[in-house]
């Protein structure tokens, strides 16, 4: 078969022009109405609007010019038009060089010179005065009078020129026919189809354009047309040859190679053994030393040429080499600055490009979105934000990201958090996993971070289902398969399952609160990871058990409550509560008034802290507060609105001695125990202890706090506090000492320090157990001594939470994480290629990791349904227990003022009465029983009574009464649920 011709392509005229292209439009668009006009321009640029096709640009020119004759052309243009596009367009092919254009230039600037044919143009002009009547002499001057029908228009060039003329050229009906005497031949029509329009059909270059490229375009598609028919043709012309005749042409092509590949074999056996084939090889051989030889001789001769110098001079001219080299580079490297520095220059003009592609954010977009997010910008101010800082700038952005693109931006920042974790997770060796849940905004979100010695990283902050070990195992053991996902998906060359292995090996400890949830929970991980990890808890939480205990000694101590103000706790904890309530309390409170009060009395406004219920060391820190200013406050009491009886309540209790006293306890305990306790165990990860020497610190302070107990009145006057160092005496310790102590002070302070003793004593039981090591030393290294960063997170939620109520977890999560993880800062400090790197591959699986929190919170909010509605059915079973028995106990009558809430017509009252009275066998009912989260309905047939249980026999809706199965039930339950309306009898 053939080659195929190749199609010659049209001129895409939509396309980006180029030099010689855009110079011809310019300057030459239209032809001249006088030939002596033509310039060299105006035929290339003809020529390209032709496809570059000789034969339709020299009939444009002869239409326009009225030069075509029957026999031929007037001109003999192909030469001329060859001529100028071989110096023109074909010399020049991109005119980069300044020179190159000058002369192309000048080559389209010069007239275009045809030579005539001195006969065609007698003959034309005979004909034209035989037509006009008027002599040929007088021709030209006809021709330079201007139209009596108006200025003529400048005739565009048209690809449909031709057509237009051969129009013309038809024969008037209406004429007479000429003899043979007079035969003259017809003068061609010297206008196109544009100068033949009336005023009203003018058209403006724009329109002549497009009506060029709307025929271009039309032409195009019917070859195309005509192409692809002709091709469907052939291909369908070869389809009708039958497979029978393909395949006997195969089989004689194959015949026809397999006797020339015998007939070859046959020739080359037999000049094998000739004596020329002998010959062929010796020569061959022969001519293999030879040319060997001749490349020898070559390189002798070529190592003679070379020159040699002394050493000396060679080692001059090899350091002279050595230091222009080196100015080579220094002054490329300074070139390479200063381009820079143009480019930089360049890029801080007046608009900056937002996008790198027209559609991703350039990675100085991104991360200037990632700066607002952190610094808890509002995602609909920051489009605004970053606008403003450009415009101050002097610079502007020329597409700002809007609020939704910042919201996706905030999954990116969060996956390049996962990875920063994972990193972090990898690069350290018994490593510690915490973790800490808390219920906001009816969502229970828990917590999960790890620990190097020398940073924390938050990996996950998500809500669960519930608080049970399942979750928080689940919860910890997605986390990490998770982070194995990113670490792989940003690095191409890791595998997910060795990634994971690796994870699990670095984790060696774990951090929590006491908690037999927690317990339970690490104990499920150890068995899902297949090794024992070191169940660590926090040294600073026990300080709430110590808070609760020391208030429960303090009121168990009250021989009665004599207070005033709301509350059940001890005198001294109700004082500082509601103080605190009329220190912060718009309504209730006067906080204007007290910050007045304090103001006048230079006392400083942060004396009393916020008190928020148990935590840590601030009750005993705000008892010795008040005792400090005692006046003070009494003074304040006694002044100011009543706040709806508030204050002189707070001034009757905050007066008693039996509430200064328990203050006094308070506060001398904050100041020996709990204050050094935080100040020992709520460090920064530079300054804090190991973890396990904090459990022989703890065990010193019992021992303490034993002796202390046996002589409380030492207190004080001690010089060291309950951790044997030196007590620093401030002015609240002062008030505190100078306070009266009598026998009652020293049993409610041995009370106090029993409680702590026996709290201590509970919490560490598990850790005096431990046998301290080396190698557990260097294991918990990792290990805060306190798991704070959960509760910082915890905190970081409410704040966001309340500032941004209607945000999503997944977007609250990625911030925080964010803000936590300082993954801004990392990010600027990566190489440039690997940000870039990082940047592009966070778009996609920030979106992915986004689609995945869908889905996991679509079957989370149906698992809560799922836990609520088993709930509900848990509360609803022990009610219809409640129910049975007293149905069992009593009569209805008593059962209907047990229970008024339920349904009692005659119906259901006469059903109980037979269902207890045992004459419902042979009856049959639908029963509604409450299996796999739904309410289903069987049929029911009592079979028989006995023990007041009766055998009932169950169906579906969908099966046959043979195929029941019986089951025994109570009487009293069957009573119970036909008055909740779950059985009904037919």
């Amino acid at each position: 078969m053939p080659p195929k011709k190749r199609h010659k392509t049209g001129l895409d005229l939509a396309a980006q022009p180029g030099v010689a292209r855009s110079h011809l439009e310019l300057n030459f668009p239209d032809l001249p109405a006088s030939p002596s006009d033509l310039k060299n321009g105006h035929v290339l640029c003809l020529y390209l609007l032709n496809d570059k096709s000789q034969t339709t640009t020299e009939r444009q020119l002869s239409s326009h010019f009225s030069l075509h004759h029957g026999e031929g052309y007037s001109y003999s243009a192909i030469s001329s038009v060859q001529v100028l596009v071989k110096k023109t367009l074909l010399k020049f092919k991109k005119l980069n060089n300044p020179k190159e254009f000058d002369v192309f230039s000048s080559i389209c600037d010069e007239t275009f010179k045809l030579k005539k044919k001195p006969e065609i143009i007698a003959s034309n002009d005979i004909a034209q005065s035989a037509a006009i009547g008027t002599d040929p002499s007088s021709s030209s001057a006809s021709h330079s009078e201007p139209s009596t029908s108006g200025l003529q228009e400048p005739i565009r060039h048209e690809k449909s020129l031709d057509t237009t003329a051969s129009s013309h050229d038809l024969p008037d009906p209406n004429a007479a026919t000429p003899t043979s005497e007079d035969t003259i031949p017809q003068p061609t029509p010297t206008t196109s189809g544009a100068s033949t329009r009336s005023r009203k059909e003018l058209l403006t270059p724009r329109k002549e354009r497009l009506k060029k490229r709307l025929e271009f375009a039309s032409k195009s598609k019917a070859i195309l047309a005509r192409k692809y028919q002709e091709k469907f043709s052939d291909l369908k012309t070869k389809l009708k040859t039958p497979k029978r005749v393909i395949n006997q042409s195969l089989k004689r092509k194959q015949k026809i190679i397999e006797g020339k590949d015998t007939k070859i074999t046959i020739l080359k056996s037999k000049l094998q053994g000739t004596e020329l084939a002998q010959k062929l090889a010796e020569t061959k051989a022969e001519l293999l030393k030879l040319k060997k030889k001749h490349r020898k001789l070559l390189q002798i001769r070529y190592e003679k040429k070379k020159e040699t110098v002394p050493i000396r001079k060679y080692r001059k001219l090899q350091k002279k080499l050595k230091d222009r080299e080196e100015d080579v580079r220094q002054h490329e490297f300074n070139n390479l600055l200063l381009q820079e520095s143009l480019e930089n220059l360049e890029a801080a003009g007046s608009t900056v490009r937002a996008k790198i592609d027209k559609k991703t954010y350039s990675s100085t977009t991104r991360m200037t979105v990632f700066d607002c997010i952190v610094s808890n910008t509002p995602t609909a101010s920051i489009p605004v934000l970053i606008n403003q800082i450009y415009l101050r700038s002097g610079r502007e952005l020329d597409q700002v990201p809007q609020r939704s693109t910042v919201e996706l931006m905030a999954r990116e920042l969060g996956a390049i958090a996962e990875l920063q974790a994972a990193e972090a997770l990898l690069a350290t060796k018994d490593a510690t996993v915490g973790f800490d849940a808390t219920t906001q905004e009816e969502m229970h979100i828990n917590s999960i971070h790890f620990t190097t010695p020398s940073t924390c990283i938050s990996a996950a902050v998500d809500e669960l289902a519930g608080g049970t070990a399942d979750d928080y195992a689940q919860h910890i053991c997605d986390t990490v398969d998770n982070l194995s996902d990113t670490y792989c998906y940003f690095n191409d060359n890791a595998n997910v399952q060795e990634t994971r292995e690796q994870l699990i090996n670095n984790i060696t400890n774990t951090m929590s609160d006491r908690c037999a949830a927690n317990h339970a929970a690490i104990r499920v991980v150890n068995r899902e990871w297949g090794k024992t990890l070191n169940e660590l808890n926090c040294h600073l939480h026990p300080l709430d058990s110590i808070s609760s205990s020391v208030r429960s000694a303090l009121k168990q101590h009250e021989e009665t409550s004599q207070g005033k103000v709301f509350g059940k706790d001890c005198l001294a904890a109700n004082v500082i509560l509601q103080m605190n309530k009329l220190r912060y309390k718009n309504a209730k409170g006067d906080p204007r008034g007290f910050v007045a009060f304090l103001d006048d009395r230079h006392i400083p406004r942060g004396v009393l802290p916020r008190y928020r219920g148990n935590r840590l060391h601030i009750i005993f820190h705000i008892g010795g507060k008040l005792l400090e200013y005692y006046d003070d406050f009494v003074a304040l009491l006694r002044s100011g609105t009543s706040c709806g009886g508030l204050r002189n309540a707070i001034l009757h209790d905050f007066t008693m001695d039996q509430a200064q006293l328990e203050l006094q306890v308070l506060g001398l305990l904050g100041k020996h125990l709990t204050g050094p306790w935080m100040k020992k165990f709520y460090t920064s990860s530079q300054n804090e202890i190991n973890h396990v020497d904090g459990i022989q610190v703890v065990k010193g302070v019992i021992g303490t706090l034993k002796e202390a107990a046996e002589h409380p009145r030492d207190m004080l006057t001690a010089s060291e506090d309950f951790f044997n160092e030196e007590l620093h005496v401030d002015p609240t310790l002062q008030a505190l000492r100078e306070r009266p102590a009598d026998d009652e002070f020293s049993s409610m302070m041995s009370k106090c320090l029993q409680a702590i003793i026996v709290v201590l004593e509970r919490q560490y039981s598990k850790y005096f157990q431990v046998d301290i090591t080396e190698k557990l030393r260097e294991e918990v290294a990792s290990a805060r001594s306190h798991n704070i960063d959960s509760e910082e997170i915890m905190g970081m939620f409410s704040a966001m939470k309340q500032k941004c109520p209607n945000a999503t977890m997944c977007y609250l999560s990625c911030r925080m994480r964010a803000c936590k993880n300082r993954t801004v800062k990392y990010l600027d400090e990566l190489e440039e290629a690997r940000k870039e790197d990082v940047l592009q591959k966070a778009v996609k699986w920030g979106r992915m990791q986004r689609n995945k929190r869908k889905r996991k919170q679509r079957e989370l909010r149906q698992e809560i349904i799922r836990r609520q509605k088993d709930k509900e059915q848990s509360h609803e079973t022990r009610e219809r227990k409640k129910l049975e028995k007293k149905l069992k106990e009593t009569d209805l009558e008593s059962v209907r003022i047990a229970f008024p809430n339920l349904e009692y017509s005659e119906a259901k009252c006469a059903i109980v009465e037979d269902i207890l009275g045992g004459r419902i066998v042979g009856r049959k009912a639908c029963h509604a029983w409450y299996e796999n989260q739904v309410h289903a309905v069987y049929n029911a047939k009592c079979e028989k009574l006995k023990n007041q249980t009766y055998r009932v026999a169950y169906w579906s809706q969908s099966e046959m009464y043979d195929d029941a199965t019986d089951y025994d039930i109570s009487m009293f339950q069957m009573a119970a649920d036909v008055l909740y309306g779950d059985l009904v009898f037919c």
